[in-house]
């Protein structure tokens, strides 16, 4: 079976991109927990993101996702959280048969374009975008 979250993991958190710059090593399906183990409290730009709606449309085994991040800024500024969402979207666009050493990504394809906001439980401003995704 295909690791996606693994997958993702690695190729968004690889280092020398805009986006590793921004967020490092804070691309989670739970921002519970920072580097450190304590609690995260929006004091550092991070990415949250949500796979679902896994599919093998063929014998090759190739799994296609839908992937939500939530990209946050580290702050209640807006701006901050669309750099983060920008510098994902740059990541991903490069993303076709990108390799990793646990898998490879085929391609990465746009279904909504950003939202910025404000997150309703956190007040945290956040942009909100969701990919296509599909793996091998």
């Amino acid at each position: 079976m295909t690791n996606t979250s693994l997958i993702l993991w690695e190729f968004l958190t690889t280092s020398g991109t805009s986006l590793y710059t921004l967020v490092g090593k804070r691309i989670r399906t739970d921002l519970t927990k920072d580097d450190g183990g304590t609690f995260w409290k929006n004091s550092t730009a991070a990415i949250l993101y949500t796979i679902s709606g896994e599919t093998v449309p063929n014998a090759a085994q190739d799994v296609t996702s839908t992937v939500t991040f939530r990209c946050y800024s580290g702050s209640d500024v807006m701006s901050g959280a669309r750099a983060v969402y920008s510098a994902l979207h740059d990541r991903l666009r490069v993303a076709n048969n990108a390799v990793t050493t646990t898998g490879r990504i085929l391609n990465a394809e746009l279904v909504t374009a950003s939202q910025g906001g404000f997150d309703p439980d956190t007040g945290w401003a956040v942009y909100l975008v969701t990919y296509r995704i599909t793996f091998d």
